[in-house]
């Protein structure tokens, strides 16, 4: 099925990385927000 040049691979493994960094960072700036609201 996915006979894709490296490249293309490489470069959706990246995208998905950083699809992946930017939602823990976010939710991780979130919880670290409401934690000051409650203190």
């Amino acid at each position: 099925q996915y006979d894709w040049p490296q490249r293309t691979r490489a470069l959706f493994d990246l995208i998905a990385l950083g699809g992946f960094a930017f939602v823990v960072i976010t939710a991780f700036r979130i919880w670290r927000s409401r934690q000051k609201d409650e203190g």
